[in-house]
């Protein structure tokens, strides 16, 4: 009727591949194209190799039928006429073979990864083809997720979100850019100063500055961005703001990208005003790769010509390069110990390089050093009863700790400073109608597969705990509300009687409980004979109450765990134990991505040191002017802080409050020094802005690896691919979507809509007048219609359909 009907040619060509008994034959490798040749043993059957001619005897189970070749790149796996993993996965290859990245899994986007810089799908003349477009006329593209999104936020008036998902280095901050990108070039105000290329810009240095090396991803984002986009009542965009979130950036743990472009990349003559030329060159720096140098004066100039951009002037720019330098200078005076009486004191192992530190900074040498290291007593101190118990309290901490802690300060205070810049230069007052949120987290990473052995840090945790929320976001989204909508509106699928894949569905709960279930009695730190009469709590807790109690260590930490989810509980498959010391594994993401972790050092990493805390004490009591002002500025009510949005923009603002709020009240405001805590806390505020969207007002961008930096070519690994596509829940969220009825309306809105499609004029002035319910009205215009019965549902609020449907009622 309104499908396209196919030729007696395509049907003669389909059946007789059907006829044939086209396979794919899956295994450890992949899969292979096969032709059945017959059964044997049961359970088994004859199959001939199609590329080699060789006949095997496999398993059944081993087996999925094949689609015909015309669907080898259709844009929908759930539009496959055999859907499965092999031909789904089989799809995803060949699209990506012809230069076809993006394709869609129902109402998920999936964009296969790394990026190319080269691809010719993100360009003007591309951009220009989806302006405008209802959902059902665009390709799968990042472009036409971002037009969705902008025509949905303007008929609904609400805001709409677009989560990123993906493992490190999959490719979601470009996606993320790319979307933003095309929303300032479609539907940019009139005489608005936010163009493209302000935006670009300043996602440019919020990612030089937020990102670090990694053995992975040499551009991986260590920070929560929630990127507003704000439109007015015409659509057109005319405001921004970004808020970074649960910065992990460290500049002793791994290897900032902005210190490695400013002391490669500057000249000489802002090398003499930082001090560089004065610099140790020989000598050793934790702070700075002494390799990758060539691109380093290329991304240094880009930088300053996009922070010129955002109208950051050159005095601001400069207090910005000073205290960057003064954080290098840090990394070669190092430290040492010196003991006197009964004190154990640290200093500067290289004074000159401390002195240029602290001319930088504009503070005294002295005070420098006391912010730095701080003395403590050997002796127990005065008072101890009343403070909160932390392990630092039985240990001194050492010098290099100290340092680490106060450079991590520096540089977080100056990544917030960056934000605060972004901010000022993209936010305007103009009113606003509703806004698109743009969502880019860590990806999930495990350090084995880029080949590391040694096991992941509580950072990699973290991590990898907010993007099993995500997860959590997109099962509640695309497998959990559908049918708990089909079950209010009294509809029932046929799901067919080879398996109820509906029930069997793997549910992420069960891995985000273990890892941070709240307490939920006054019991803490219980033992492994009162685990019956105490609610379990989840790993981030643990660590967290391990942390505070003196006696504590990571042994014990590890030894809590294992007692409350290891073997014989019901969560044992979740987590087990590795054979070396202070190991674990955890199964994430269904099981897809196992990581193996070691808890060394997590105990004391879980509480905020409070060196930190001095970097932002010591910036404002300087010397300099501009460094006191802009820092003073930066945390007082006239700038944005580091999670603040557009400081006149309402709905931006009313969202920034409402994760401060989660961050800042109740246990969070009490735990507000549990760096493991905190990213909880994070994660929970995020979701509760993602559901504000309201029910099907977000949508998802799965950002998956085709291969890795280590593989030999370009083809796609897939072993990789299937155990991300396993991970997301693809086959499970396209098979819902191919049997159910995705999209829906309510009645009075369908009769208003489509009313004149079923009444003919001479019906319309000779029908009597009558009182009719909507249920009744709708009914009796589907059967005028005389619409194909198994595309639609007729609920009891709700008409609920195909996508076919729609667009045929609409063309």
């Amino acid at each position: 009727m309104y499908l396209q009907a196919k030729s007696e040619e395509q049907l003669a060509c389909e059946k007789e591949w059907l006829q044939a008994g086209h396979m794919w034959l899956a295994h450890r490798g992949g899969f292979t194209a096969v032709v059945r040749e017959g059964d044997a043993d049961a359970g088994r059957a004859k199959v001939r190799v199609l590329q080699t001619g060789e006949v095997l005897t496999v398993d059944e189970d081993d087996l999925e039928k094949a689609n015909p070749p015309q669907l080898e790149r259709c844009e929908d796996i759930a539009s496959l006429r055999c859907l499965n993993e092999c031909g789904a996965l089989n799809v995803l290859r060949s699209r990506y073979a012809a230069g076809l990245p993006h394709a869609r899994a129902g109402h998920a986007l999936l964009v296969l990864g790394p990026p190319k810089r080269t691809s010719p799908v993100y360009t003007e003349k591309v951009a220009a083809m989806f302006r405008g477009c209802r959902a059902d006329d665009m390709p799968p593209h990042v472009f036409a997720a971002a037009q969705s999104a902008h025509r949905c936020m303007l008929a609904s008036r609400r805001d709409r979100a677009i989560v990123f998902l993906g493992r490190s280095g999959s490719g979601k901050t470009s996606a993320m850019r790319h979307c933003v990108w095309y929303l300032a070039s479609a539907y940019p105000a009139q005489g608005s100063k936010l163009t493209p290329e302000r935006l670009d810009a300043a996602f440019d240095v919020l990612n030089l500055f937020g990102s670090c090396r990694t053995g992975s991803n040499p551009y991986a984002t260590r920070f929560v961005s929630l990127a507003s986009l704000d439109f007015d009542g015409g659509g057109a965009l005319v405001s921004a703001s970004v808020q970074t979130l649960l910065p992990d950036l460290r500049p002793g743990h791994t290897l900032l990208r902005a210190l490695h472009t400013l002391y490669h990349g500057c000249d000489g003559r802002l090398r003499r005003e930082l001090l560089l030329d004065q610099a140790p060159v020989n000598a050793p720096n934790p702070f700075i790769s002494p390799s990758e140098k060539a691109d380093a004066p290329s991304e240094f100039s880009a930088l300053k010509e996009a922070l010129q951009l955002l109208n950051v002037n050159e005095q601001e720019q400069m207090a910005v390069w000073k205290v960057m330098a003064a954080i290098c200078h840090l990394g070669w005076a190092g430290a040492v110990k010196a003991t006197t009486g009964s004190v154990i004191k640290y200093q500067f192992a290289s004074a000159g390089c401390g002195q240029r530190a602290a001319r930088l900074l504009a503070v005294g040498a002295d005070d420098l050093a006391r912010a730095v290291f701080a003395t403590v007593p050997t002796s127990p101190q005065p008072n101890a009863n009343l403070r909160t118990p932390s392990p630092s309290n039985e240990k001194e901490m050492s010098g290099t700790e100290a340092l680490d802690a106060f450079v991590t300060g520096l540089y977080n205070e100056t990544f917030n400073m960056i934000a605060a810049l972004v901010n000022r230069s993209v936010s305007s007052s103009s009113r606003t109608s509703a806004s698109i949120l743009l969502l880019d987290a860590p990806g999930a990473d495990n350090p084995m597969c880029a080949g590391q052995q040694s096991g992941a840090p509580l950072s990699k945790l973290l991590s990898n705990y907010l993007q099993e929320r995500l997860q959590a976001v997109f099962h509640e989204a695309l497998l959990v509300a559908p049918r708990d909508r089909y079950a209010q509106e009294g509809i029932t699928l046929d799901i067919g009687a080879e398996e109820d894949w509906l029930s069997e569905t793997v549910n992420p709960g069960p891995m985000v409980e273990l890892l941070d279930k709240s307490p939920q009695n006054s019991i803490v730190r219980s033992s492994q004979a009162d685990l019956r009469e105490c609610d379990r709590r989840g790993l981030l807790w643990l660590l967290d109450e391990e942390s505070m109690y003196p006696g504590s260590s990571d042994d014990t930490f590890l030894e809590r765990v294992m007692t409350h989810y290891g073997a014989p509980n019901q969560t044992q498959y979740l987590i087990k134990k590795a054979p070396h010391a202070r190991q674990f594994v955890l199964q994430h993401l269904q099981g897809t991505n196992p990581v193996l972790y070691d808890v060394t050092g997590w105990v004391k990493a879980s509480r905020e040191n409070p060196v930190t805390k001095k970097a932002l004490t010591l910036l404002q009591e300087s010397q300099n002017e501009e460094l006191s002002r802009m820092w003073s500025w930066c945390r007082g009510a006239s700038g944005a802080s580091a999670w603040a949005g557009a400081p006149h923009d309402h709905s931006t603002l009313r969202r920034a409050s409402s994760i401060r709020r989660t961050l800042t009240t109740g246990t969070a405001g009490m735990k507000r020094r549990s760096t493991a805590l905190q990213a909880k806390f994070v994660a929970d505020g995020v979701v509760d802005t993602l559901r504000r969207c309201g029910a099907g007002g977000v949508q998802f961008v799965c950002c998956l690896l085709a291969n890795q930096p280590a593989d030999a070519n370009d083809d796609v690994n897939i072993p990789l691919l299937r155990s991300q596509f396993r991970g997301f829940q693809l086959l499970d969220a396209a098979r819902l979507y191919k049997q159910g009825f995705p999209e829906h309306m309510p009645l009075n809105e369908f009769a208003r809509r489509y009313r004149l499609l079923a009444t003919s004029e001479s019906e319309n002035e000779s029908a009597p007048q009558t009182t009719l319910s909507d249920r009744q009205i709708v009914d009796d215009m589907l059967l005028t219609l005389d619409l194909d019965v198994s595309s639609y549902r007729l609920g009891l609020t709700q008409v609920s359909g195909r996508l076919s449907l729609f667009i045929y009622l609409v063309s």
